[in-house]
């Protein structure tokens, strides 16, 4: 036997057994003495991958193949490297590649999935899944991942079938519990998916993913108060902390000059066509300009669009961090000197509140992505305004220190939206009530609200639309209970922009949900002519319908309980001469609301940053601050 081949067995077993370092040094030599032989170069570079070297990995594949370009697997390989390391368009053609030469290698259909699914190619990567599963019944990754894919794709309840079999073969997998928990999420069975989460938790309990879906799902089920969420928020930041502060590099030497132009970075990964993106531009377009600020954007998100050209255009430095770790992104911002590094995203999907634990920056503040607490000690102010966060109690909601600003963010409405047009019901239609809401704002509570409204109103009618065709048996069940027959309501699909915003046309009020109230969907419907009628309540995500309408004045349209509502709601839909007047009225109103200029809104947080910046200068603590008070005094 050549010597080679023995130390590559000897590898190759080392790997089987779990010392992957070992079986490392091993190949490594199987290389030195056969540089030639790809299927050495293969397996160093299967170990490297597993220890999570993959630049070097990447070396390995590349070599493998140049030495023997219809390896398969390699090829394969290959594009998974690149797929690990953030770059799916790199590893699209290499596993295209390995399916060419092996058409029966389900690894490569798999992988191929991966970086279709990464490339926001959604329905492409679910036919290579299924190409997976056809070739190997029993690939759990696959099961798992279209699964995912499914309910992502807005086919939720097919998606848990999915995940469900994927389970039955490894049940104690706490990422397919969790993609599980995302599915039922989406289907609104929050108790399921609430326990999903919390078994991932007790199988994996440093699982930030878990944790951080889990405070998302409570936040949007009915029968969780605002002080049991802040328990919640609070245990997980506090167990994140406990986490990565030990792994926390210290600050390195920060000039305290309280004048001096501040560095600030954005961490998101919706800095793109997102409704996150939509409110931000504004602001970054009047900050950008100012010398005493110099603005980073970290984008955590594999394809960048057109409105992150846009976005790009307003920031001094641009750097992806999709394939960085969370250690690697702290340490990248260390270097690049942040002052001050804001959190978009909260607890969303694409959060990087592991490395926001590791405190890379002096100041760190959420903003715009999450209405709540992100529960991280680390974590020092958020940026709100007086209708988010109206009183002492919702203060005591947030682990942060609130700054308020005079809105919490501006709207900046779609350029090609179409005219306001008359009040529906004026002309002799049925009065239609409507929710744009995404599937897993809406419960059996929700219905149930709406359902009275629907009796109270004789023969007014629902519609909802961007529901997926498996999710609207459930909602039509909701409101059978309810005593409402599918001929009241309306499905309407999902659509472009400008189709969404025409969809208003027909519509005469929007029907807002609780306890995770809209704030894009209403900002657009005013935009359109058509208020909304929400339900306010204590929490910070039951409030977001409330600012909207607060800062426009429409306090008429904020109901204090259900009772309020239905009340409300009955009153508006008597009087159609009034709805028909504000309706005419309402665009005009948000382009001259004062407290929503993006201008305005820049220039307080330009003094904000100064104000905390100073603080953190003299040594105080992060503190209460408020840029409107020279307005009210």
């Amino acid at each position: 036997m050549h010597p080679a081949q023995a130390l590559l067995d000897q590898g190759l077993a080392l790997s089987a057994q779990g010392h992957h370092a070992d079986a490392a040094a091993t190949l490594a030599r199987a290389v030195e003495q056969a540089p030639e032989r790809a299927p050495a170069h293969l397996a160093l570079g299967n170990a490297l991958r597993t220890l999570g070297r993959l630049t070097e990995a990447l070396g390995c594949y590349r070599q493998a193949v140049a030495l023997d370009s219809e390896h398969a697997l390699a090829w394969n390989n290959l594009g998974a490297t690149f797929n690990d390391l953030g770059q799916p368009s790199r590893g699209l053609p290499c596993c295209d590649y390995a399916t060419e030469l092996d058409p029966q290698l389900a690894l490569a259909r798999y992988n191929r999935a991966n970086a279709l699914r990464d490339l926001q190619r959604p329905a492409e990567a679910v036919a290579a899944y299924r190409q997976a599963v056809v070739l190997d019944p029993q690939f759990v990754g696959a099961l798992m991942n279209l699964g995912q894919t499914l309910s992502n794709l807005g086919h939720p309840a097919e998606g848990v079938q999915w995940l469900q079999r994927g389970l039955q073969r490894v049940p104690d997998s706490a990422v397919g519990l969790l993609n599980l928990g995302n599915a039922l999420k989406e289907l609104g069975r929050y108790d399921e998916a609430i326990a999903s989460y919390r078994q991932a938790l007790q199988i994996e309990p440093d699982y930030f993913e878990a944790h951080s879906n889990l405070l998302f799902c409570l936040s949007h089920d009915p029968s969780v108060t605002a002080e049991q969420g802040l328990a919640e928020h609070r245990a997980c930041g506090q167990r994140l902390q406990a986490r990565h502060c030990a792994t926390a590099a210290a600050l390195p030497v920060v000039d305290r000059d309280p004048g001096r132009p501040l560095q600030v970075g954005f961490v998101s990964a919706d800095l793109r066509h997102h409704p996150v993106a939509h409110f931000l531009e504004p602001v970054l377009q009047a900050l950008a300009p100012r010398s005493d600020l110099l603005l980073h954007a970290y984008s955590n998100h594999p394809v960048e669009d057109a409105v992150s050209q846009r976005l790009r255009s307003h920031c001094a430095h641009w750097t992806p961090v999709h394939g960085l770790s969370d250690a690697a992104l702290a340490e990248r911002i260390r270097g690049d000197a942040i002052d001050i590094l804001i959190d978009l995203s909260g607890h969303t999907g694409g959060s990087r509140l592991p490395t926001f634990a590791r405190k890379p920056a002096p100041l760190q503040l959420s903003w715009l992505g999450y209405p709540g607490t992100t529960g991280l000690p680390t974590m020092d102010y958020y940026l709100a305004d007086h209708h988010l966060v109206p009183d002492e109690r919702s203060r005591a909601l947030f682990t942060e220190q609130i700054v308020y600003l005079p809105a919490t963010a501006p709207f900046l409405p779609c350029s090609d939206a179409p005219d306001v047009n008359p009040l529906p019901a004026l002309a002799g239609a049925p009065f239609t009530w409507a929710s744009f809401n995404r599937m897993n704002k809406l419960s059996p509570a929700v219905v149930t609200l709406w359902a009275r409204v629907l009796h109270r109103v004789t023969g007014s009618r629902m519609t909802l639309a961007g529901l997926g065709d498996d999710v609207r048996p459930v909602v039509t069940g909701w409101f059978a209970a309810q005593g409402i027959a599918a001929e009241r309501l309306q499905f309407l699909p999902r659509c472009d922009l400008a189709g969404y915003l025409a969809l208003h046309h027909a519509v005469d009020v929007c029907l807002d949900s609780f306890p995770y109230t809209g704030g894009t969907t209403t900002s657009h419907a005013l935009w359109m002519g058509v208020p909304t009628l929400t339900l306010a309540g204590t929490a910070p995500q039951s409030r977001v319908g409330a600012t909207v309408l607060g800062l426009l004045g429409l306090h008429d349209y904020v109901a204090a309980d259900t009772t309020d509502y239905v009340e409300r709601a009955t009153q508006i839909a008597a009087n159609l001469e009034a709805l028909a007047l504000l309706r005419g009225q309402l665009r005009s109103r948000m382009q001259h609301c004062p407290d929503t200029q993006a201008a305005r809104i820049a220039l307080a947080m330009a003094s904000a940053f100064r104000q905390m910046w100073r603080r953190w200068c003299a040594d105080l603590p992060p503190a209460l601050l408020d840029t409107t008070a020279s307005d009210k005094a």
